[in-house]
């Protein structure tokens, strides 16, 4: 016997909506997770606070970009550590709040 093919229904936007799973998907796009008018990155961002001479404390971080605290440390770590092979500097304040901040490649050298 020959194999019959039973036509496939279209769906209604009524039973689409009764099965969301049947919906097609939309691409998904990295840059729509920006704020409209900013082409600064987090990275970005966080390198350009870094270069400050003050500092800047994780709280700091956090507060500016929403990352969790193991995020920013992975991010010394791994980008501006390693990657970027930045002269990272960590120091204690007199109120106790660890700073960090990328020292001059003349101060990084001595």
């Amino acid at each position: 016997m020959p194999k019959t093919q039973i036509p496939t229904p279209k769906l209604t936007d009524t039973q689409l909506a009764v099965h969301p799973s049947r919906k097609p998907k939309k691409a998904s796009s990295r840059a729509s997770t920006r704020q409209p008018g900013s082409a600064q990155s987090k990275q970005d961002l966080v390198i350009q606070m870094l270069r400050r001479q003050s500092g800047v404390s994780i709280d700091d971080i956090i507060t500016r970009t929403g990352w969790q605290p193991h995020s920013v440390r992975g991010f010394f770590s791994g980008l501006v550590r390693k990657k970027f092979k930045l002269p990272f500097v960590s120091d204690v304040g007199k109120d106790g709040v660890r700073r960090y901040h990328i020292a001059s490649v003349a101060s990084s050298k001595a």
